[in-house]
């Protein structure tokens, strides 16, 4: 499948947008992996709070870091959205697995 980068012409109807198919595919694969996070992110949340206030920070500081955690996903996503097809598919998984690894 072909991304588009917006450098082509729009008029041309050149094949580079995928089958209904391949979009049904992707629409799958992303709703997948929002719900994975989705899922994941939820773990953690009956025993944060509890585990925050241990350790000394406030209900008010354990609400902002949620809401701050969440607000990056929201803003970071469309940044890298835009960049996802200009770098090969092993240096994305290399730097997400990096990343993951240090949070």
């Amino acid at each position: 499948m072909r991304c588009y980068s917006g450098s082509e012409s729009e008029g041309k109807s050149s094949g580079i947008w995928p089958s209904t198919t391949q979009r049904k595919q992707v629409l799958v694969q992303m709703a997948l992996a929002n719900f994975c996070y989705t899922f994941c992110f939820s773990l953690i949340a009956p025993f944060f709070p509890k585990e925050a206030e241990m350790k000394g920070a406030t209900p008010i500081q354990s609400g902002f870091i949620y809401g701050v955690f969440s607000l990056v996903v929201f803003l970071g996503s469309p940044v890298f959205g835009r960049y996802v097809g200009f770098s090969p598919p092993q240096c994305i998984l290399q730097a997400d697995l990096f990343q993951s690894r240090h949070d």
